[in-house]
């Protein structure tokens, strides 16, 4: 398959990579993480959001960083649609 605009010719492995492979790797990448910080880096505080290497820590970030984009993308789309700046 070639891609309009490009010179590269692409194969279906390209597809299934991107749409099968990638997404099962970090699946399997994170669950393992999960677990590995549950019960061998912090098995006593791995909820506990103020530890260094917990669980609990990680799920507050990313939780911020969530909230943010919600926040954030509801003021982008807010902006665009009076037609004012974000």
């Amino acid at each position: 398959m070639k891609l309009p605009g490009n010179d590269l010719r692409i194969g279906g492995w390209y597809d299934v990579v991107i749409t099968v492979v990638i997404p099962v790797l970090f699946a399997a990448m994170i669950v393992w993480w999960f677990y590995q910080s549950v019960t061998s880096y912090n098995p006593e505080g791995w909820w506990n959001p103020f530890h260094r290497f917990s669980l609990g820590t990680c799920l507050l970030q990313w939780g911020v960083v969530v909230l943010l984009l919600i926040l954030f993308n509801r003021r982008v789309v807010r902006a665009t649609h009076e037609g004012g700046e974000v």
